[in-house]
């Protein structure tokens, strides 16, 4: 809201309506006597001064955007081709991507890859697939084994020690189709040992031979969302939630007993989760009605919490961002704040206009968001500052992505852009020209029904060399904007801009720019005059 005075009528009968304090996007019914009810390519940095936003600078130009993240370095994902700091990293397949941070590396979702800290790119799962593979007797810890072994004539098996396998194809012994965990690997890599009688020989035989081909799977889960949360790896699809193993991303079926075991379990809630985030230390999963808690350190005390509450709507889980130590995502209801407890709603001044499929991002103390009106497909760019609680209404510009790293970055259809003010602009960045702002007031109606005459508006403006400010005008929502005056504006200074004078019950004031300028006050004079009939 504006902080609008009580007007002063003079002995004259001239009145003003003076306006110093301009807080940010309110386009509800009610928005009226300074409060601003549309905007474009404003900002709330320079609050309570009103002012354009800062230009923004393209990084990259881009020809499939299929995703962005930043852990230490910068990951990009452009068709099929990994960037790392602006470097090819390797080959994807061509989809949407969602990358999560976990230890120094960095997990590739739906390809079920992760990017090490070596630079190269790994498969999380793995699968062996022969014939003549030999189930018998080895050793273990140095000692003789009984049927604990499995063997290969082949390729060297692709796992590693403590890996949990799926073993499929089992014929001439069926028992032996079981899910197991490697205990060791000979120095070829063609031998793994188990715990000793962990397959089933048929009496008499020293071993057992299959003939046709048997599989071993190391498997990952499908999940539709991931997070990380002290050092595994959660997800979620339906109604499940998984986690891996501690500090082990490749296994999601170690289930030895111990603290660091994988776990698994469904909710026994309608519907299927929509999103899934870490948040204050825990790993927070969400349905469009509810947000489910997972409290506990360990799978035998891992326990989840569900509320009935606002979840995060369908389509919108890339919408969840950290800003002033607050979640926001967009709800059903709007875009809501939640700190742990009840999500709050803090999107009344988009009045009755809904909004969809949002994408958002943050720089800690700002959430910017991009989504799409639901009526019309139309998008919008919008950024919360939690410092002034205000929203700012920026462009149409719709985001894929976005991430943080030195600034907020967004990755659109065709370009992948800097917003706000980044610390760091990356070399080779263009910046875009000043863009062209607007700010429309809502209706001039003082809470009376005696007819206006405005006649004349002051403002305390300021702005680079060369920029223009008209000053328009629109009487009882004709729809018809008179231009008063254009003015250009350099350093601050006061402006007196004569209004054509106009009997009406209400009136509107829209600022238009064409290039960086700022506003510290605005003060509007006009005369009342009887109420006339019409």
């Amino acid at each position: 809201m504006g902080n609008n005075l009580p007007y002063l009528s003079y002995s004259d009968g001239l009145g003003q309506f003076r306006l110093s304090q301009f807080s940010g996007y309110d386009h509800r019914l009610g928005a009226q006597n300074g409060m601003i009810w549309d905007m474009k390519n404003l900002t709330g940095d320079y609050y309570p001064v009103l002012s354009s936003r800062a230009p923004r600078h393209t990084v990259k130009t881009v020809t499939k955007p299929n995703g962005v993240y930043s852990s230490g370095k910068l990951f990009l994902v452009d068709g099929t081709t990994l960037y790392v700091d602006g470097q090819a990293a390797g080959t994807l397949a061509d989809s949407e991507k969602t990358m999560q941070g976990m230890s120094g590396r960095v997990i590739i979702w739906p390809d079920k890859k992760m990017y090490t800290a070596d630079g190269e790119l790994e498969d999380l799962g793995a699968s062996y697939s022969a014939t003549g593979l030999v189930f018998g007797d080895g050793t273990y810890a140095g000692q003789e084994a009984k049927a604990n072994s499995i063997t290969t004539t082949g390729t060297a098996f692709p796992f590693r020690e403590g890996d949990a396998v799926t073993i499929s194809g089992c014929t001439v012994e069926p028992k032996n189709n079981l899910t197991i965990i490697i205990r060791e690997i000979s120095e070829d890599g063609k031998t793994l040992g188990f715990y000793e009688n962990s397959f089933t020989i048929p009496e008499g035989e020293e071993s057992v031979t299959e003939t046709g081909a048997v599989t071993l799977e190391r498997s990952v889960p499908d999940l539709d969302f991931i997070c990380a949360n002290e050092n595994r790896l959660w997800g979620c699809k339906g109604d499940t939630i998984w986690c891996s193993k501690l500090g082990d991303p490749y296994n999601w079926n170690v289930f030895d007993g111990l603290a660091s075991d994988a776990w698994s379990v469904e909710t026994g809630t309608p519907g299927d989760f929509t999103a899934c985030c870490s948040f204050l230390g825990y790993p927070i999963f969400f349905k469009e009605d509810k947000v489910f808690k997972v409290y506990g350190d360990k799978p035998t005390n891992f326990q989840v919490m569900s509320s009935a509450t606002l979840g995060v709507m369908a389509g919108s889980h890339k919408s969840l961002a950290v800003a002033g130590e607050t979640l926001y995502y967009l709800a059903r209801v709007g875009i809501v704040a939640y700190s742990g407890g009840i999500p709050r709603d803090i999107s009344a001044p988009f009045g009755d206009v809904r909004y969809r499929n949002a994408v958002g991002g943050s720089d800690g103390t700002k959430y910017w968001v991009s989504m799409e009106e639901v009526d019309s497909g139309v998008p919008v760019l919008f950024c919360y500052d939690t410092k002034s609680g205000g929203w700012w209404k920026e462009d149409g510009t719709r985001a894929v992505q976005m991430t943080y790293l030195n600034g907020v970055y967004a990755l659109t259809e065709d370009s992948l852009l800097l917003l706000g003010r980044p610390i760091e602009v990356p070399e080779g960045s263009t910046q875009e020209d000043v863009p062209e702002s607007m700010a429309e007031f809502g209706a001039i109606t003082m809470d009376n029904f005696d007819s206006k005459y405005p006649v004349r508006l002051r403002l305390r403006l300021a702005g680079e060399e060369g920029v223009t400010v008209s000053a328009q005008l629109q009487y009882d929502s004709s729809g018809e904007w008179e231009t008063a005056e254009t003015i250009q504006v350099r350093k601050m200074t006061a402006f007196y801009l004569s209004i054509p004078v106009q009997r009406c019950d209400h009136f509107q004031i829209r600022l238009v720019a064409n290039g960086a300028w700022r506003l510290w006050s605005m003060i509007v004079e006009f005369y009342d005059g009887a109420y006339v009939r019409k």
